[in-house]
C-alpha cells in the first residue's frame, strides 16, 4: 500500500488512509473517485463502478492501475 500511496502523492492527489490492523487497509481518493482495499491478501480497486481484484503479490500491477487512473484524470487533451 505504501507504493500506491506514493503514486497518489506523485500526482498530488488528495486521499485518506485507514489501517484496520489485522482486518486490512483502506485508501480512498475523493478527487479520483477511487477506493482501494487490502484485505486478507487481496487488493481491491474500485473505480467508476468497476472492481479489480489482485493478489497482494501483484502490488506492482495495482500501482500501474492507479498510475493509469491518475494519468487519465490529469491529462489534458
Amino acid at each position: 500500500m505504501k507504493k500506491i500511496v506514493s503514486k497518489l502523492m506523485d500526482y498530488g492527489m488528495d486521499f485518506q488512509y485507514e489501517n484496520y490492523g489485522s482486518k486490512g487497509e483502506h485508501i480512498i481518493s475523493f478527487e479520483l473517485a477511487v477506493e482501494i482495499w487490502n484485505k486478507e491478501g487481496v487488493i481491491t480497486i474500485v473505480f467508476e463502478g468497476e472492481s479489480t481484484k489482485l493478489s497482494e503479490k501483484n502490488v506492482d500491477h495495482a500501482v500501474m492501475v492507479v498510475d493509469q487512473i491518475c494519468i487519465n484524470e490529469t491529462a489534458s487533451f
